[in-house]
């Protein structure tokens, strides 16, 4: 117990002293972007630009760019809003009427293809617009898009079992009082200011 109170009196007096050399001001959000995006994609522009784009004429991008403006209308939106509350409705009722449950899915159902549909057409539209060239470095740039997604997802996956596992290890050693509680505080370290 007397070492954890020492560690904790030794963190704060750290604190103190390092306080003014560790505030600094925060940088602009853009800033802090654009050196994101650089790490990310060093010579491109932007991220989805690096995915998507790359390899294309500035013609070319133009014209995805366009066709892949959101098409619904506000009134669109509201429809679908509309039909979702309509389901959440039915659930909330005293007794379930699995019938009507499924004619309101199938009316959300159908207002969101119609959506897709319409963004599809005026992709199909674009893409009868682009040059050979254009067409396949998108292709490729798609391709290479989706395999850059699954790497990530299987990475994040792999570093959240690799989580659960510590924390299971962890409470393990606690249950069995295996594990000493300093081995759960951090170290301190106390940093004096310049001169001393």
């Amino acid at each position: 117990m007397t070492r954890f109170i020492l560690r904790a009196a030794a963190g704060a007096v750290a604190l103190a002293v390092a306080g003014p050399s560790l505030a600094q001001p925060t940088p602009p959000a853009p800033q802090m972007r654009e050196v994101h995006i650089r790490r990310l994609s060093p010579g491109m522009t932007g991220f989805h630009e690096m995915d998507r784009f790359a390899g294309m004429s500035a013609e070319g991008r133009a014209t995805l760019r366009e066709a892949m403006r959101p098409q619904p209308t506000p009134q669109d939106r509201q429809a679908v809003r509309n039909a979702r509350q309509r389901v959440l409705s039915l659930l909330a009722a005293e007794k379930l009427d699995v019938g009507a449950v499924r004619r309101a899915q199938a009316a959300e159902r159908e207002l969101v293809v119609k959506q897709h549909e319409r963004q599809q057409e005026a992709m199909l539209a674009a893409y009868q617009k682009l040059s050979v060239a254009d067409r396949r470095a998108f292709a490729d740039g798609m391709r290479d898009r989706e395999e850059m997604m699954l790497e990530r997802l299987k990475k994040s996956r792999q570093r959240l079992e690799e989580m659960e596992k510590r924390m299971r290890e962890r409470m393990k050693e606690r249950e069995t009082g295996a594990a000493d509680f300093d081995s759960f505080m951090p170290p301190v370290v106390i940093a004096y200011p310049a001169g001393r």
